[in-house]
């Protein structure tokens, strides 16, 4: 039997990314035994979540439905863009404050 999953992950800065649970970094690991850095701007990480896509409750995502357990809705804190053309610079979300790892 195999495991369909990802990490959400929130650096201490703010920013937020996900990473396959079944990526060759984090297979045998937690994200904090692997050294993930966050994509962005290379901070430690303050908080992760797994989600598990195979054994959950239904929610819809896009255009079908997919099992989710586990998932914690991003709050988006601030937004920084471009003066000249609006383009997104950089998302800030709050870090969540229940450890969920």
């Amino acid at each position: 039997m195999s495991f369909e999953g990802y990490y959400q992950m929130w650096c201490e800065k703010g920013h937020y990314f996900t990473e396959d649970a079944n990526s060759s970094r984090l297979y045998f690991s937690d994200p904090l035994e692997a050294n993930i850095k966050c994509p962005i701007c290379k901070s430690k990480l303050a908080f992760w979540n797994l989600v598990n896509i195979i054994n959950g409750p239904y929610k819809e995502i896009s255009v079908r439905a997919k099992r989710i357990d586990g998932y914690i809705e991003p709050e988006l804190k601030s937004i920084k863009t471009c003066d000249k053309c609006g383009s997104v610079l950089e998302e800030i979300y709050e870090i969540p404050k229940t450890k969920r790892r």
